[in-house]
Order: C-alpha cells, then sequence, then structure tokens
C-alpha cells in the first residue's frame, strides 16, 4: 500500500475534457453489434466503445465513465468513457495548444463519428464502420469492427490519415477502462509486458521495475490488484511497460474469478509498443482502471516527448507524412471461466484463435476462443 499518497497530475485529465467546446449536447444513439454470444455497444458521439457483455450475462466490466456531472450524465454525449481512443496525443496539450481548442487526450473521444449501421453477410460476418476528421489536427481517423455471429472475438482495425500538407508526429492509445460492479477488491490485471515506470514521479528520480511489481515514491505494490487506502483522498497513478525483445503478440487481461468472466485485448506489438495501466481510487472505492495500450507510455505534451524520443528502448511516439495512412488493428474478447480460476498466465495466438492458460504452476487449466479474424504470423 502507498505510504503517503499524492494527487496526480492525471487526476483533473475529466473535468479538461468536459469542458471542451468539441462536446455536443445530444448526439446519435449508440449502435449495437450483436452476435449470438456477445454484444458490442457504440456510441457515434466520440466513437466510445461503451458496452461490451456476453449476451446470457448482462455484465458489463467497460461500464466507467467520467465524474458525476451534467455533461457525464448525458448517455448520449461526447465524453470519454468505457474504451475511448486517444489520437492525436495521449495527454494534455501545451498550454498554447489548449488556448486553441486541442483537449486532452486529442479530439477523436470528443468528436462525432459517422456512424454505419451493422451489416451481416451470408457467412455471419457482422461489419460496423466509423469515420472522424480531427480538423485541428487535421488527421483523418476510420475504424471499421468485424464479429463473426458465432464468435466471442471482435476485431477492431483503424486507419489514421495525414490530410495536412506538412509530416507531423502524433500517439494513439487504446484506452479501455473498467469499474465497478466488475472492478472490485477480486478483479486481477495480467499481461506479458515486462519492464515499466511509473510516470508521476519527476525523471531525476524514476525507478525503473518489472511486472507486476511497481515501486511509487516509497511504496511497492503488486499491480495485478488495485490497493486502497483509508481516507478520503483520490489517488490517480499511471505506470507504463514495454514488451520484451522479440514478443510479437501483446495482451492484456481484466480476471474477476468470482464472477468468472474475463476481459482481454490482443494486438501485435509493432502495432502498439506500450500497456500503460491506470489506477483510480478514493479512499477505499476502487473507481477505474484503464488498460491503456499505444504507441506512447510517456504522458506529456509533444515538445516532451521530443525532449525523450525513446524509454526503455522504445520510441515514445510515431510520424506521419503528408497523406500518409497508417493502420493498427486490435482484438477485444469476453469468455466465461472454471471456478477460481486464479488469473491468466498466458495469450497464445493459435491457428484456431485464442489460448489462454491459467496463472499458476500446478495443472493450469485453459479457455479456447476460435475466431476467423485473428492468425499467427507465418
Amino acid at each position: 500500500m502507498l505510504n503517503s499518497p499524492r494527487k496526480s497530475r492525471f487526476l483533473p485529465f475529466a473535468w479538461l475534457l468536459l469542458a471542451s467546446p468539441w462536446a455536443p449536447a445530444l448526439a446519435a444513439p449508440p449502435i449495437s453489434v450483436r452476435g449470438e454470444r456477445v454484444e458490442l455497444v457504440i456510441l457515434p458521439a466520440g466513437g466510445t466503445l461503451i458496452d461490451f457483455h456476453l449476451r446470457q450475462r448482462p455484465l458489463n466490466p467497460l461500464n466507467w465513465e467520467v465524474p458525476d456531472t451534467e455533461t457525464a450524465r448525458s448517455q448520449l454525449s461526447a465524453a470519454p468513457r468505457g474504451h475511448f481512443l486517444c489520437l492525436d496525443r495521449w495527454g494534455p496539450a501545451s498550454p498554447a495548444e489548449a488556448r486553441r481548442g486541442i483537449p486532452f487526450h486529442g479530439e477523436a473521444a470528443v468528436g462525432d463519428w459517422e456512424t454505419t449501421a451493422p451489416e451481416q453477410d451470408e457467412q455471419g460476418q457482422i461489419a460496423l464502420r466509423q469515420r472522424s476528421t480531427l480538423s485541428l489536427a487535421r488527421l483523418d481517423v476510420e475504424r471499421q469492427v468485424t464479429l463473426e455471429s458465432a464468435e466471442q472475438v471482435i476485431r477492431v482495425a483503424e486507419q489514421v490519415t495525414n490530410t495536412g500538407p506538412l509530416g507531423r508526429i502524433y500517439n494513439m492509445v487504446q484506452h479501455p477502462t473498467i469499474a465497478p460492479p466488475f472492478l472490485d477488491a477480486e478483479t486481477l490485471i495480467d499481461t506479458n509486458a515486462r519492464r515499466g515506470f511509473c510516470q508521476d514521479v519527476p525523471v531525476d528520480e524514476r525507478q525503473f521495475f518489472d511486472w507486476p511489481k511497481a515501486n511509487l515514491g516509497r511504496a511497492t505494490v503488486d499491480l495485478r490488484h488495485l490497493e486502497v487506502e483509508p481516507g478520503d483522498q483520490a489517488v490517480s497513478d499511471v505506470c507504463s511497460f514495454v514488451f520484451p525483445e522479440g514478443v510479437t503478440w501483446g495482451w492484456v487481461t481484466a480476471t474477476h474469478p468470482g464472477q468468472r468472466l474475463v476481459l482481454g485485448y490482443v494486438w501485435r506489438v509493432s502495432d502498439y509498443n506500450w500497456l500503460n495501466i491506470w489506477r483510480f481510487r478514493q479512499g477505499e472505492r476502487r473507481l477505474a482502471r484503464g488498460l491503456e495500450f499505444g504507441t506512447t507510455g510517456l504522458h506529456q505534451p509533444q515538445a516532451e516527448l521530443l525532449r525523450q524520443p525513446e524509454l526503455l528502448g522504445q520510441a515514445t511516439f510515431r510520424h506521419i507524412d503528408a497523406d500518409e495512412t497508417q493502420r493498427r488493428t486490435y482484438w477485444m474478447f469476453l469468455a466465461e471461466l472454471p471456478e477460481n480460476f486464479a488469473g491468466v498466465g498466458t495469450v497464445e495466438v493459435t491457428r484456431t484463435g485464442l489460448e489462454l492458460q491459467e496463472r499458476r504452476s500446478d495443472n493450469p487449466r485453459r479457455v479456447t476462443l476460435t475466431t476467423q479474424s485473428l492468425k499467427p504470423d507465418p
């Protein structure tokens, strides 16, 4: 547990987003990608993935919302919630950029997304397409969400195009966030990311550590769990991790043994080379955990990225040329688990889908998910 929790600079971000002039009062209603086993609900305002659940169970791990203000209470408003996209940055704008209207985490999560109705082909594949224009960043983003009707794995393919006349640096970070009731003292976070550091520590005091342990000031915590402290102080921190050399696939899972449910994400490390774990709690209340995978592990304005272009052997930003299009893909899944499942030790991409192995040494159990949308590299 933290001995002396500090108020984090990350905490105010929700309020900055809500104050953005880009957030409309109302927007289009949510749209569902509904298969036989899972359902994903997407809000065109902000392009946010607000609900992902098994059809026979209503429990939604992605039910996080920003603090309870008038804007947040509108279920149709463009405000960060659930799983949203950070683009063209992860974190704050510079003071000058903010004065010109650049929101925290960029425009994608607070703008409108053109969204098509889901269509199902003769083979049972359900597809939905979205598109948004980031007018200040001069980027266009397109998304295709596909689900084979009988599967529990959803493929999300996104592409970003620089519509400006100049090349530029940018970042793209997926921001899935879990919240109660799925998030509680039992919830376990697992990943194959390894080396990391804490964002809250000044650069000259920065320490590096290996997942799941994190050195936060004078305390060492186990990031698999969301530890809490007595009192009523709101505490927020972010730890960022890279993957071992030679790893092709990155993954992160959130397991609730009591609920017998796991939420997971898989992606190519060449697409997203960082995993950022956000913890938010107030006293003994567990409020949120962000499972944020992306192209950076430095939560700073872009000028600071140029001063620290590399950390732990990994780039802290990407460059995109004028008229260039860059593509990235991730897969998300839900699965029911055996009783008292101890968390996820490995996630393997196989010729037929995904295989999850339990995180224990004696007789680990396996959970298999079949999908046609994900194949190992040749």
